[in-house]
């Protein structure tokens, strides 16, 4: 038996490092992409040949790819080593969801995406808030994200039995029923999907939601068309 202890706490030590040594390679990353990124606008604005601004384009467009991963690594490894101590919080997840909304509200306009908000009054949850804002954040990202332009993304926050719902329903394309689990997989994106992405916003949900121990599942929005992601968290007990 002491064999085994040692054999799984050198597991957790190696996994520890591996996490460690991920969010500190993204974090350093983000230096010299903000540098490249304000060079390239710089030669952009400075050239006159529409061919090299092309180029400086899609260099630009690169580095938005590549920050948003970096931002995306940073989330998971945040997400995976919370510790379980830093969850029983209570918090309003409904003021949680309309304070994220009115801050993805200027990205949504930006693409013609029409934020949709039912929201009940006093829906508690326990939890760890910045855990619970990147789910948010990349719950509401994503289905703006691939919705077309001038639909619709509606998020609802009820109670629903013993649980706090949180759903967000779009108008794109969906998941097939078939991947619906494996896009929980980091780095995993459906092949048919035309949208550039890094395969790693969902792999955070479910993360973050088993962290919780929340439940997600993803099927058809009958309003919609689209994908629906609902996550249940059980009621805190009432004091």
């Amino acid at each position: 038996m002491q064999s085994i202890n040692s054999l799984l706490q050198r597991v957790r030590d190696s996994t520890s490092r591996e996490r460690s040594l991920i969010a500190d390679a993204a974090h350093e990353l983000r230096t010299p992409l903000a540098a490249m990124r304000v060079n390239v606008e710089a030669l952009k604005e400075q050239s006159t040949d529409e061919g090299q601004r092309e180029l400086m384009g899609n260099l630009l467009r690169s580095n938005d790819r590549a920050a948003r991963l970096v931002g995306q690594l940073l989330q998971l490894m945040r997400s995976d080593a919370v510790p379980d101590n830093a969850l029983p919080v209570m918090l309003s997840l409904d003021a949680l969801v309309q304070d994220r909304l009115a801050m993805i509200e200027g990205l949504a306009s930006a693409r013609g995406i029409e934020l949709e908000l039912v929201c009940e009054d006093n829906v508690p949850v326990l939890g760890e808030r910045e855990s619970l804002v990147s789910m948010i954040d990349n719950l509401v990202n994503n289905a703006i994200k691939y919705s077309p332009a001038g639909g619709t993304v509606m998020v609802h926050v009820a109670h629903e039995g013993p649980h706090a719902l949180l759903t967000v329903s779009d108008q794109g394309p969906g998941i097939p029923a078939a991947l619906r689990e494996r896009v929980f997989d980091r780095f995993f994106r459906n092949p048919d999907q035309t949208q550039s992405g890094s395969g790693l916003g969902l792999a955070i949900v479910k993360s973050i939601a088993e962290m919780h121990h929340a439940s997600i599942v993803l099927d058809e929005s009958q309003r919609l068309g689209g994908l629906r992601v609902r996550v249940a968290f059980s009621l805190p007990p009432a004091p």
